[in-house]
């Protein structure tokens, strides 16, 4: 995808204020896979950064505050739209849209007589095509309460990766759960505390991805205990702990004094082959 700016002639504003930011809803191709917000119909969201109005794969956002340039408000603004790309793309198991941003509208809240009250400040882009996943009969809703943090960001990227097949599902989760133990400060104990994580979530996450597998799936081979191939229903549980992983940091990251219920190994699909007792770490 290219794109290239452009900006109308200004005139002078005596009080320029931003009345609206205008986004398309692009939707990231994941592999020849996409998803369509054509049967959509048009919504509005209160979102801390303002009402926003969908319709149309278009999103125009009111601000909730004062901000003289479209370049202050962008930055006030598309923090939390980060967060509600990644929050959907958790939710549909894929990339769901992506805010690009299209124009601003800018008003003169106190203009001189006989000029115009208003400017667009606008960006021309060029999409790719994409084929058709699924279309969701509504657009996700914003996040409540979820950020997108550096921790957040680099465990989405390593998901994402291997959504498009870059990343082998092993290395990929093996590399979230180091980066979620990284930041709690190592071990699990620590991570389980800090996140509201079950241990036993953490330790079979480590064991499935450190002692199983088999050429085509194993991480490493030195150390591998059960030289098979991960079930189906294992790399299922695998895909579902890491999205849930890196909900619960953004949502650390967003509250971190917050209580919330413990994640474990209830709230994810059965597996026919967990232990009873929990197992040990690896």
């Amino acid at each position: 995808m290219g794109s290239h700016s452009f900006r109308k002639p200004r005139r002078t504003m005596n009080d320029p204020h931003v009345d609206s930011l205008t986004y398309r809803l692009e939707v990231p191709v994941t592999g020849s896979a996409s998803v369509s917000f054509d049967r959509a119909p048009p919504a509005d969201f209160d979102t801390p950064v303002g009402r926003v109005h969908v319709g149309n794969q278009v999103a125009h956002v009111t601000p909730a505050e004062h901000f003289r340039t479209d370049e202050e408000a962008r930055t006030a603004t598309e923090p939390f739209l980060r967060a509600w790309e990644l929050s959907s793309a958790l939710a549909l198991g894929r990339p769901a849209m992506r805010f690009v941003f299209d124009g601003a509208t800018v008003i003169d809240r106190d203009p001189t007589p006989g000029q115009g009250e208003a400017r667009l400040v606008g960006v021309a882009h060029m999409t790719a095509d994409a084929s058709l996943l699924v279309q969701p009969a509504a657009y996700p809703a914003p996040p409540a309460d979820f950020e997108v943090s550096p921790l957040v960001e680099a465990m989405w990227l390593q998901y994402q990766g291997h959504l498009e097949g870059r990343e082998r599902l092993t290395a990929m989760a093996y590399l979230c759960l180091t980066l979620l133990e990284d930041d709690a400060g190592g071990g699990h104990k620590k991570t389980a505390a800090k996140f509201g994580i079950h241990p036993g979530v953490l330790d079979y996450l480590g064991y499935l991805v450190s002692v199983v597998g088999d050429v085509r799936t194993a991480r490493k081979w030195k150390g591998l205990r059960e030289k098979r191939p991960h079930t189906g229903e294992e790399e299922e549980w695998i895909r579902r702990v890491v999205s849930a992983i890196i909900r619960r940091a953004g949502e650390v990251a967003a509250n971190p004094s917050a209580g919330r219920t413990v994640l474990t190994m209830s709230d994810l699909p059965r597996l026919s082959n967990y232990p009873r007792q929990r197992t040990p770490k690896t």
